[in-house]
Parts: C-alpha cells; structure tokens; sequence
C-alpha cells in the first residue's frame, strides 16, 4: 500500500482507529498540505483526554518510517499532535524529545467503496421540482458560507465597499492555496494602487517580495520614497507544485493587467449585460482564459454583489449575482462530471455551483437528512 492511499482515507473521514488506549476524536481532520514540506495535514484539531489539541498530523505506512524520514531532527514537525500509521512499529519522538502520540489507521472497506453519492442510483425516482428546489438551497447555503468571513473583516477595510471588492479579487487569484497570500498581499498595498496604476506590476512584486529586473527594482525604490514605504515583509508563498501559467508570479502579473482594465469600473453602477462585456474584454486581450474569468467572476464579482445586499440594503444586488450565475457556463471539474454521467447536466454556473456545494457539503458527508432529494427517498 502507498502513503497516498492512507492520505486519501483520512481525507474521506472513513476511518477507524486500534491501538491507541485513550479515547479520542476527532473534530477536524486538517488541511491536505499538497504543496509546501512539513506535516501532511495542518490545521487538525483532535480531542484526547479531555484536552481539545490544535496543530498537525503527519501519516506513514509504518511509525519506524518517522525516524527514517529524519522527523525526529526537523523542528517543522515539533508541532504535530498525532501521528497516523497503518503498522505501528514502534513509538516516535519529535526535536523536543516529546512523545508523538500515534496511532493505527483501519479504512472503513465497505465505506471507502460505497458511491460517492449514496442515492445515485434512486435519482430517477425523484421529481424535477424537488431536484431544482435543492439546488437552489445549496447554491443559497454556499454562497452566504463563503460571504460569511467578509462581515467579520469589514472593519479591517474600514467599511470600504471599493476595498472589499478588490479584496475578493486578489483572493480569486490565488486560488485555494495561495489565497490567504494574496488577501495578505492586498492588505499591505491596497493604500498605493490607486495612485501607482501605472506601476501595478512593479509595486505588487516589490511587496510580493518577487524577485525584480534591475529596472523594475530601480522603479521600487522610486516608488517606496514616492509613497514613504519603509517596512516589507517578503510573503512566504507555496510554490511547489505549481507549473508556470498557475505559480504565484504568473498570476500577479495576471492580478496586475486585470486591476489596470477594472481601474476606472464603479462596480456599484454595473450590470450584468456590462459585466459580459468586460468578460468579453479580458478574453479578448489574454489576461484570462475563458474558465480563468469564470471563476474570476464567480469567486469575486458575484460573492461581493451577494454581500453587499445587506451592507446597501437592496436585495438588488442579489439578484444581479444571481443573474451573472445564470449568464456563465457550468464549470468543468470532476464533480459536475459525475452528475453528468447521472443524467444532471448544469446548464449554467448557477447550477454547478449548486451541485459542488451539494456534494462537498452533504453527500461526502453522507448528510441525507439535510437533503430534500435524500428526505424523499428515505
């Protein structure tokens, strides 16, 4: 057996444990750390004795394998609070010469090859109405899901409907694993874009902490004695992994080109029908792909007009994010492709949305109950 199927069961949750004498549970299994050395999963929080445990937990085929890792020396493992093995062999110590708490992992076998989507195969028994009516809740519960952290920052942008836009923009271009790096990088030089649209590239690589050309560095130095800028902090980026068209640098140089072509937009003023033309804009010159100013669009423009609903009062602006939804493609990706080959084809992005929202939250979770379509079949 390899190491990656033992990642891939502790990331279906299908699990079982043995040899472990105290009671435990787990209450977030982590992050899969693809990109970047250290532990495999960060971010875990597992209850043990009593004691709720933040940090995290690092997996092998056997525990000797930890020492033959050389985990025992590495500081960067001095934070895992469990230790995942399907043959435990022996107990481990981190840097500190603390004991690693480890314990064996049994896959759920019958679990691990049940359908992806428990009710698959009595879909067909399911009326169209009750189908469309989940869809429109799931899509609802993701979206108010992923506007949820904007109402808990709003005092960081200091209610600045302008700053929270471009916020989402940034975030979008640094996809899952680097989105946190591009809010960061927002932060840091949101005050200057405006009155550096002509350097964009050069200001946010000189805050990036990318390396810079000798004209561009000599552009930097002019511009954090134009603008006062006496502190930067390089940000730690995850680049491993990446090929060239989707590293960190390739899509703040995208980041740049789309902010200088939405510098004079008043997204408040925006339609829909404006917003397909700027979609046909920035295809037109290359700065994104078709699918890059989809999501593009998904991840910042309609998440910021369902937002901003409540902040301007004016259920409005739900409506136009619900009309950019229908006016984009479905998106392709493995999920809406296994609800294809069940006989559900998206016909725009308002229902692929619904549908990753649907499998992510409830069927991989098997959460029939909180379902419309599993209430009626059980």
């Amino acid at each position: 057996m390899k190491e990656e199927t033992l990642h891939h069961w502790w990331r279906s949750k299908n699990v079982d444990f043995r040899t472990f004498e105290s009671p435990i549970q787990i209450i977030d299994f982590g992050e899969y750390n693809r990109f970047e050395n250290g532990p495999d999963f960060i971010g875990a929080k597992i209850q043990m004795n009593d004691i709720l445990w933040c940090g995290a937990v690092e997996i092998h085929i056997n525990a000797s394998d930890w020492d033959k890792h050389g985990h025992q020396n590495d500081n960067t493992f001095n934070n895992v609070i469990l230790h995942v093995v399907q043959h435990k062999d022996k107990e481990v110590y981190n840097a500190r010469n603390e004991l690693v708490p480890t314990i064996e992992l049994k896959p759920f076998s019958k679990k691990y090859n049940k359908q992806h989507i428990a009710c698959e195969k009595s879909l067909h028994r399911v009326d169209k109405l009750t189908f469309i009516n989940e869809l429109e809740h799931s899509l609802i519960d993701r979206l108010n899901r992923k506007t949820s952290l904007i109402d808990t920052q709003q005092m960081i942008y200091q209610f600045d409907y302008r700053a929270v836009f471009t916020m989402l923009l940034f975030r979008s271009f640094g996809n899952k694993v680097n989105q946190h790096f591009f809010e960061q990088l927002f932060v840091v030089s949101y005050p200057y874009l405006n009155r550096a649209t002509d350097d964009l590239q050069v200001l946010l690589f000189g805050f990036a902490g990318f390396e810079l050309t000798n004209r561009q560095r000599e552009k930097w130095e002019y511009l954090k004695h134009k603008f006062d800028i006496r502190h930067t902090t390089p940000i730690q980026w995850r680049t491993k992994g990446f090929y060239a068209g989707s590293s960190p640098v390739f899509r703040l140089k995208q980041l740049s080109e789309t902010l200088k072509l939405l510098h004079d937009v008043d997204v408040y003023q925006m339609t829909v029908e404006n917003w397909v033309s700027v979609r046909s804009l920035i295809i037109q010159q290359h700065i994104l792909s078709k699918a890059q100013v989809d999501l593009l669009y998904i991840n910042a423009v309609v998440l910021f007009y369902w937002w901003f609903e409540k902040y301007a009062d004016d259920f409005l602006f739900k409506e136009r994010a619900i009309d950019l939804l229908t006016e984009l493609p479905p998106e392709k990706n493995n999920v809406v492709n296994r609800w294809k080959n069940l006989g559900i084809i998206p016909q725009n992005a308002f229902d692929s949305q619904a549908l990753l929202e649907l499998t992510n939250q409830k069927c991989t979770f098997t959460k029939c109950l909180e379902c419309k379509i599993g209430k009626i079949l059980l």
